[in-house]
């Protein structure tokens, strides 16, 4: 889990409840700009943000050891989009309702079942800035 995720309530019981019904299946947070499910035929963009899965059924996704295709493109989300499109790996996003991304920031309080909300879509300065501005900026500068 990102450091740019505030918590609202306790979202593990939901994941393992996922993680029971669905063994082999990793659960990634969506990253797409709109707000709304993702586009038919799946999330073509997976967040790597927020990821659920059951010891050992990542099938080695996260493995980043071979350095020249690595250093192509370092990037985590970019890699392991990569290798979801391959489709050899069961794989499904979270409820946007429930796992909300920057895509809500500005919608979020019609969001009250939401466990949590990611600040992606906003850098730096911009990130502390909305964090602060709905009062979920917790470090006290």
């Amino acid at each position: 889990m990102d450091g740019d995720i505030v918590v609202f309530k306790d979202f593990l019981p939901d994941l393992v409840a996922r993680l029971d019904a669905e063994p082999d299946t990793l659960f990634f947070q969506c990253d797409q700009k709109e707000v709304g499910e993702c586009s038919s035929g799946g999330c073509q963009n997976c967040c790597t943000g927020l990821i659920a899965w059951s010891h050992g059924h990542d099938q080695g996704i996260f493995d980043n050891s071979n350095k020249k295709a690595w250093a192509e493109h370092p990037d985590d989300q970019v890699w392991v989009n990569k290798e979801l499109g391959k489709g050899k790996i069961p794989y499904t996003t979270l409820p946007r309702t429930l796992y909300p991304n920057g895509a809500y920031i500005s919608t979020i309080a019609n969001y009250t079942d939401a466990f949590l909300l990611h600040f992606n879509h906003r850098v730096a300065n911009m990130k502390v800035f909305e964090m602060k501005r709905i009062g979920k900026w917790l470090i006290p500068y």
